[in-house]
């Protein structure tokens, strides 16, 4: 007589071995992902207003009168 997964030979056969590791692989990287999104270790680092300002002046959003104005502004506050 031939074993197979119909009458108790081998379970679910290949499906239940991966069944079961997604079983115990999902609340592992459950857990992965909340670590990882309470830290915040993925997010970029946040740019200063200085540099803002610069990028805003270098593509052409705002003219040089406007960015030496807003620069005395951000420098009196930082310092």
């Amino acid at each position: 007589m031939m074993w197979n997964y119909y009458n108790g030979g081998w379970g679910l056969g290949i499906f239940g071995w991966f069944f079961m590791v997604l079983m115990m692989a999902l609340p592992v990287l459950f857990i992965v992902w909340i670590v990882y999104e309470l830290t915040g270790s993925h997010r970029g680092k946040e740019r200063s207003a200085i540099e803002i300002l610069n990028e805003r002046y270098a593509k052409g959003e705002i003219d040089k009168e406007e960015y030496e104005s807003k620069k005395k502004e951000i420098s009196k506050s930082t310092a």
